[in-house]
């Protein structure tokens, strides 16, 4: 095997191996509970550097929104009981995690990371 083609192998590799470690630290949760009408649930989640991901899913109408160790707000996208969070992560930390019920009667709801 030539020196490109090793070189090569092992930056493939690399890349395959930062991608697999992005996400939540300790790999991938989920948590199911119940929230209030109108209420929200907040919690700290530590990701690492890559693509993160973060779902929300209900029985009722459920807003998602998550914001850095800075302030900056990444909202979510999708159907109002299937909520997802996608962005970069630049730098590994702490990151708040806002769920709100936005439905009038209590609503279960499962959150997953990546």
């Amino acid at each position: 095997m030539s020196i490109f083609n090793r070189v090569l192998c092992v930056g493939i590799l690399a890349l395959l191996v930062t991608q697999a470690q992005a996400g939540r630290s300790g790999g991938p949760a989920s948590e199911t509970g119940t929230i209030g009408a109108g209420q929200s649930f907040w919690f700290d989640v530590h990701l690492d550097e890559g693509r993160a991901v973060i779902r929300a899913s209900s029985t009722g109408s459920v807003e998602l929104a998550v914001y850095d160790g800075d302030g900056n707000l990444f909202e979510a996208r999708g159907p109002n009981r299937r909520r997802s969070a996608v962005f970069m992560v630049n730098r590994a930390g702490y990151f708040r995690v806002q769920v709100r019920n936005d439905a009038t009667v209590t609503s279960q709801v499962t959150i997953s990371t990546n």
